[in-house]
């Protein structure tokens, strides 16, 4: 199922509805509240989160997830927008990139991000966060 084709229907709906408002109170002479409250939609102010649910289409706690990544990756390495405004996180997903054969022969990850655990998987974890919040930021305009 396309979420984002049923969300933008929906506004498209919304929007035809305040049309329809618009001439019946101005047929009417009463004030024009409705067409205050209702805005056309506008990708930048979409959350990561509602993107991830709503465009990706994943469950609400593989968003969170995902989110909670983010937010440990920048604890760490420092903002993903600087780093996406700098150079795309080009050099950002170079130090997640970590091999089977890094794990193999104990080389230490070049992130900062500390990893309990298996250093192969949560770095790849990570890096798969980042991917997604660089879509994100693509969507909506940067």
């Amino acid at each position: 199922m396309n979420y984002e084709k049923i969300i933008l229907n929906l506004l498209n709906d919304v929007a035809d509805l305040k049309e329809r408002v618009t001439a019946i109170e101005s047929n009417s002479g009463s004030n024009n509240l409705f067409s205050d409250k209702v805005r056309t939609f506008n990708p930048k102010d979409l959350k990561f989160v509602d993107y991830l649910i709503t465009v990706r289409g994943m469950k609400e706690s593989t968003a969170l997830s995902r989110n909670s990544n983010c937010k440990r990756v920048e604890r760490y390495e420092d903002s993903l927008k600087e780093h996406y405004q700098k150079d795309r996180c080009k050099q950002l997903l170079r130090r997640l990139e970590y091999s089977m054969d890094d794990q193999v022969h104990g080389r230490p990850a070049s992130h900062n991000i500390p990893i309990e655990g298996n250093v192969f998987n949560g770095t790849a974890t990570l890096k798969q966060a980042v991917n997604l919040y660089i879509e994100y930021l693509e969507y909506i305009g940067g």
